[in-house]
């Protein structure tokens, strides 16, 4: 803390070469007349003296011989990697010492000394500053539970002496002070007042307002909780109503839903069960259903399996004829979904499938769907 001793002289006489001490750690010297050793603004650090003007290692400082034209304002500093404190002090020709602006720091006593070759005299003065420490008007602990995309304003009134500095802490650690944007939608009125533009559920989590002042602190946490926008589930878009696939091929359905809470798409199959590859069995109507708390939603999609019996569509003619010894071939083709098998049926009776059959004097042979 800044050490606040100041020693001034009640009486001056320029004939006694009194002097003046402030104890402070620096001192800006800031002239209100022109005749003035120092220059306007003059600075002037510890252990440093120029002409009548010193400023000792402990902080004080003390001018020499004092003079008229030494009045005026004067400025002490003290600053160190945390941060700066500032004093301005008042030197008038009859003694008396003015203190601008005080804070709580400043009450102490403070002496008065002159001295001469003769000797030295001191008064000393009590300040009593009257100090309390802020107070927040609004319930330090509250729930505020707000639907997404509503604004929420989070109140922080405080008061004090002197005057609190207002600020709020996020659950995420983040400072915010006064007129400063956080995020695009994070913003400290000057009254003290949060506000958070269209909250998500992300936002959700404990606001700490802190009061500071130069006695006290006092602090209140709003617990914000944002709760989506309920809604009953609603199917948006499904696959044509009726679809046609080939047998044997791949059925895609598609089903689309909204909702809030998320909801639950399920479907129901004419067969009772999905299969890898359709066939007739999977024709027939399918139900998407989509549910969630609120309510539920369902539509229907017809699927045709496209399937074809067989059909010969290239064969023998009704009567061939062939050379005793010489090879003969009897095509046959069939079109049909899915693929036919093919079976010939010998003049005996006997069927012949896709593979090798002898006779007696005969090798015929299934070769595809030609008989040779």
């Amino acid at each position: 803390s800044l050490e606040k001793f100041l020693s001034l002289c009640k009486y001056v006489s320029d004939s006694l070469q009194a002097a003046f001490h402030f104890k402070f750690k620096q001192f800006k010297l800031i002239n209100l007349f022109p005749n003035i050793l120092f220059s306007a603004g003059a600075i002037m650090s510890a252990n440093t003296r120029v002409q009548r003007f010193e400023v000792q290692s402990n902080g004080t400082f003390v001018i020499h011989n004092i003079q008229l034209q030494d009045r005026g304002q004067y400025l002490c500093s003290a600053r160190n990697l945390h941060g700066i404190d500032k004093m301005m002090v008042m030197l008038f020709t009859n003694g008396t010492l003015q203190v601008k602006n005080t804070n709580y720091l400043d009450k102490g006593i403070y002496k008065c000394i002159a001295s001469n070759a003769a000797g030295a005299d001191m008064l000393s003065v009590r300040l009593q500053i009257a100090a309390l420490p802020p107070t927040i008007q609004e319930q330090l602990w509250e729930n505020q539970t707000i639907s997404d995309g509503q604004s929420a304003f989070m109140h922080c009134t405080a008061k004090g002496a002197p005057g609190p500095v207002v600020r709020w802490v996020s659950f995420t650690g983040a400072q915010l002070r006064p007129s400063q944007f956080v995020n695009g939608n994070l913003f400290v009125f000057p009254n003290g007042t949060l506000f958070i533009r269209k909250p998500t559920e992300k936002d959700a989590g404990n606001y700490q307002c802190v009061a500071l002042n130069s006695v006290g602190v006092a602090k209140r946490t709003v617990n914000l909780q944002v709760q989506r926008h309920s809604t009953t589930a609603r199917i948006m878009s499904t696959s044509a109503h009726s679809t046609d696939v080939r047998y044997g091929g791949h059925l895609s359905l598609n089903c689309s839903a909204t909702g809030s809470p998320n909801p639950r798409i399920i479907w129901r199959t004419p067969s009772k069960k999905l299969v890898d590859r359709t066939s007739v069995y999977d024709r027939g109507m399918y139900l998407c259903q989509t549910t969630n708390e609120h309510g539920s939603s369902s539509l229907m999609v017809s699927v045709i399996v496209i399937a074809y019996p067989p059909r010969i569509t290239k064969g023998p003619a009704p009567v061939t004829y062939a050379s005793l010894g010489v090879a003969v071939q009897l095509n046959c083709v069939p079109l049909a979904t899915p693929k036919a098998e093919v079976v010939w049926e010998m003049p005996d009776g006997l069927q012949l499938k896709v593979g090798l059959h002898l006779t007696h004097v005969t090798m015929i042979k299934l070769i595809g769907n030609a008989l040779q």
